[in-house]
């Protein structure tokens, strides 16, 4: 079981095609500001989309998308809720997009987590962490 951050910078991206082609059941954590507009969030989950689908074998992968900045988004205690209210449609729609273009595959997507990432010990946060150490179970068990 690897873990790779590519912190989405750009100087890492001759990095991510290497990695990413020789994992074969991955689980991509792609992370996503809730406080961006929605063309940039759009774009930026548009953009991991095709690289995931380029480089990996996407029928066999699975994406667990998190926003970050749920604090943000004014809704207290429904903070999450709010987040996952952004992050399916956004799913939903860019997939369609991609769809449109031909010749594209939405990877598995197994759930969404709209995080404080400033608390570690938020709610949400910890179902995250739940979350991919259940997916690490399935693929060693799966293997």
């Amino acid at each position: 079981f690897s873990f790779w951050d590519y912190s989405g910078a750009t100087n890492y991206q001759a990095l991510h095609s290497f990695n990413l082609l020789a994992s074969p059941n991955s689980v991509f954590v792609i992370i996503m500001s809730l406080t961006q507009p929605k063309p940039i969030q759009r774009k930026e989950l548009a953009y991991w989309l095709r690289l995931i689908q380029a480089t990996s074998n996407s029928a066999y992968s699975s994406v667990i998308l998190v926003g970050s900045g749920a604090d943000h988004l004014g809704g207290g205690s429904a903070n999450t809720a709010i987040g996952s209210g952004i992050l399916t449609p956004l799913w939903d729609a860019v997939c369609e997009e991609l769809q449109a273009e031909g010749s594209f595959e939405c990877p598995m997507f197994h759930q969404c987590f709209a995080v404080d990432c400033r608390k570690a010990n938020d709610k949400a946060m910890a179902q995250l962490r739940g979350y991919i150490l259940a997916q690490h179970s399935r693929i060693v068990n799966d293997g």
